[in-house]
């Protein structure tokens, strides 16, 4: 059972939120106590999991707002903005500062059991082939090899993915590598999962904020993962997961999880 919310939505205005505080302002025109106001107002309209990771998002704002109003710079405000919402532990959460760099708010302190150098000098050796700039495949002896980096359209073309499926579709067993993806879309992620089954599963069920209060949430919806294509792939299927998986990406390794010939590895 999965408790979300317009993911897509939700995740768009957060991230709008945490950008508009980046604008080059002179210290006359830098509003603090407005740009605090309005990133505590989108969270407080549209983030999902208040109730569910214990935030009393109210108590936060009696507790860090003066403290941001007093901000006469960017770096003082997003410093405060940065600890009110490390408590949600959510990854999707971060700032962007003026020159474009990332500023995560909270980082999983788990190991995560992928090294690119080591990795680099596996599929190296076992004619990888890159595709685009995150994803790619290799074949060891015999056995097909994909990793995906990320969820991505603009990187991930689906029809490439198909016509590398469609060359190993004889072979009895292939391996998908996942430890390092942090998610996307989940919509292409998906789609390649539905080159996997031959019948609709049922992977996972959502439900979605839609009302002003923190617990306003639909009826739990049942949400499925539909056959693709004019062939699906029937040999034995190892996906690799790991503590960087989060996202879009939870969504393909559970529905790995339902297909009877896959076999889900940390």
């Amino acid at each position: 059972m999965v408790q979300d919310t317009t993911r897509r939505l939700a995740r768009a205005l957060l991230v709008l939120a945490a950008t508009s505080c980046s604008a080059s302002q002179g210290p006359t025109e830098f509003n603090a106590a407005a740009r605090f106001d309005a990133f505590w107002e989108t969270f407080d309209r549209t983030y999902s999991y208040f109730a569910l990771k214990h935030i009393d998002w109210n108590q936060a704002r009696a507790a860090y707002r003066d403290r941001a109003a007093a901000a006469t710079d960017y770096e003082s405000l997003v410093g405060a903005l940065r600890e009110m919402v490390a408590p949600m532990r959510d990854v999707h959460i971060w700032f962007r500062d003026p020159a474009g760099t990332s500023i995560a708010t909270w980082q999983p302190p788990h190991f995560r059991n992928w090294d690119r150098t080591v990795w680099l000098s596996y599929v190296g050796a076992n004619q990888w082939v890159q595709q685009r700039s995150n994803w790619g495949h290799a074949d060891f002896g015999g056995i097909p090899y994909l990793a995906f980096g990320a969820w991505n359209p603009s990187q991930v073309n689906i029809d490439t993915v198909d016509a590398v499926l469609n060359r190993f579709r004889d072979r009895p067993g292939l391996i998908i590598d996942v430890r390092m993806n942090g998610g996307g879309n989940d919509a292409l992620a998906l789609q390649v999962a539905g080159r996997f089954t031959r019948e609709p599963r049922l992977i996972e069920y959502v439900q979605f904020r839609d009302g002003p209060d923190h617990d306003d949430f639909t009826a739990l919806q049942p949400r499925y993962v539909q056959p693709r294509g004019p062939w699906q792939y029937e040999g034995r299927v190892v996906v690799l997961t790991g503590r960087g998986v989060f996202s879009s990406n939870e969504t393909f390794v559970s529905a790995f999880r339902e297909f009877p010939k896959c076999h889900a590895d940390r």
